[in-house]
């Protein structure tokens, strides 16, 4: 028996929206934030995986892919010792699950917080008792708690990447893959909207995910969402990517020596986000690139660190799509490596976003290790900024940002050239200083169509002015004819 997904309606939703609100007021100021959100995604996650007494088979929920301690249902919690049963519940899950949580329940602290009594997680788990969300869609379930419970984080909170550009990023992706990373996952939006993509377009089931998110916060917002919605295929952890890698493999040296490496995947996708500092590279960091053969110097920037972490962490077929802010490079030395990167023909293409789509001026890169035949020897470059609609218009003018992608794709994979697509060889890259700001190959375009603009319009005024001439001559003939 599959679980029923309902999409309710908007009477339910309010119903969803008005008792997390009421949950929220009761817990505010009770907790720190990070651990408030925890908090209420495990009571909720409770309530979507253990029935009432009676209800329907725990089992089939999440499609078997989930394992449930036994005999435990949803009207239990809300007794004496709240606490103890909601820990022991977590503890059970994890060790039945480990995978799965790796230890996000276990770090859910009841005890910490004196002022979290029984009373009012009792009053809680009765406030969600009045919900059937096991006959809701997580979508509803997740959309609502993102509503109501980050209403205040979006005060400090980075610009994550818009869906319109999600969109996009997943079409590059044009093939089966197994393994997808994200250096700054957020809120895990890019990472679950490719998963998506792979299964409805690939029938790919597949795919495992991981990620990494350095900022606590945003983290637990993400690692809710990959639950609440039974993306259990993912690995995300909490920390800064770009100065200590998470995601660390054994390999052996040519002496036979074991050693720490970078994992490779197949594809990373990735939009830098802009609040993350740098720090002082560590030894620790620079072994683990020591045979990347573009080097990892420390005097480039965090934006730059991105580009260099993302191809490290490609394997041999593997491919990145990236935004990046379009003023790389920023000093000599990252140029010196980006022309390495450009002569080993590493880049596929950049696609210019301009900055509506991002907090400022940034660039769609396309890094691949296995580039088509066609493509080899040269770089697409693409301004989509006439293309891709601007935000304020696409509900306005309904806008269906699927097929605006799927046009994007075919004009870039046909190479379609106009004043906004051009291929530009190696040998045009070098001539234009490894340069890969977009404007700068459509400048000279654009130069010819203003000298072409202005001679049309010198055309124009010269006919005008054949005309006048020609009524002048008119009127004069009638003037003199009149005379005699």
């Amino acid at each position: 028996m599959e679980r029923r997904q309902v999409d309710l309606s908007s009477t339910h939703r309010r119903n969803i929206h008005d008792i997390y609100k009421e949950i929220n007021a009761i817990l505010m100021g009770i907790v720190p934030y990070e651990m408030l959100l925890r908090i209420v995604f495990n009571l909720i996650f409770f309530r979507m995986i253990f029935p009432d007494k009676g209800g329907d088979s725990r089992k089939v929920f999440f499609f078997g892919k989930l394992k449930l301690p036994e005999g435990l249902i949803f009207n239990d919690f809300p007794r004496k010792n709240v606490k103890q049963n909601i820990i022991k519940a977590n503890a059970e899950l994890e060790k039945l699950n480990p995978h799965i949580f790796k230890g996000f329940l276990n770090s859910i602290n009841y005890n910490e917080h004196k002022m979290l009594t029984n009373p009012i997680l009792e009053k809680i788990l009765n406030e969600l008792g009045k919900l059937g969300l096991l006959n809701i869609s997580n979508d509803i379930i997740y959309s609502a708690f993102v509503r109501v419970f980050t209403d205040g984080i979006f005060k400090y909170n980075r610009k994550l990447t818009p869906e319109q550009v999600n969109s996009l990023v997943v079409r590059f992706i044009d093939k089966e893959v197994h393994t997808i990373y994200d250096p700054a996952f957020g809120h895990g939006n890019s990472l679950i909207k490719t998963l998506k993509y792979q299964k409805d377009f690939f029938y790919n089931e597949d795919v495992h995910l991981f990620g990494t998110e350095f900022d606590k916060i945003i983290y637990s917002i993400g690692k809710i969402q990959f639950l609440m919605k039974g993306v259990f295929n993912g690995d995300i952890r909490e920390g800064n990517s770009l100065l200590e890698p998470q995601f660390i493999k054994q390999k052996t040296d040519k002496d036979k020596k074991e050693k720490n490496a970078l994992m490779t995947f197949d594809i990373v996708i990735s939009h830098l986000p802009f609040e993350i500092q740098k720090k002082e590279i560590s030894r620790k960091l620079l072994k683990l690139y020591k045979d990347f053969k573009y080097g990892f110097p420390r005097n480039v920037s965090k934006e730059f660190l991105l580009f260099l972490h993302s191809i490290a962490s490609l394997n041999e077929n593997g491919k990145a799509i990236l935004i990046i802010p379009k003023r790389i490079p920023n000093n000599d030395t990252e140029l010196s490596i980006l022309k390495a990167i450009i002569n080993d023909d590493l880049i596929e293409g950049v696609l210019y976003l301009g900055r509506s789509y991002t907090i400022i001026e940034s660039q769609l890169i396309i890094i691949n290790k296995k580039k088509a035949k066609e493509n080899k020897g040269r770089i697409i470059f693409y301004d989509i900024t006439d293309t891709f609609p601007e935000p304020r218009h696409l509900y306005r003018e309904k806008v269906n940002i699927n097929s605006v992608s799927d046009k994007i794709l075919d004009n870039y994979s046909h190479i379609i050239e106009s004043n906004k697509l051009k291929s530009v060889s190696l040998d045009g890259l070098r001539i234009n200083n490894f340069s890969l700001d977009c404007n700068e190959y459509f400048r000279e375009q654009k130069e010819f169509e203003d000298i072409k603009e202005l001679e049309k319009k010198l055309t124009l005024i010269d006919e005008e002015l054949e005309i006048v001439k020609k009524e002048r001559e008119k009127i004069l003939k009638e003037i003199l004819d009149n005379e005699k």
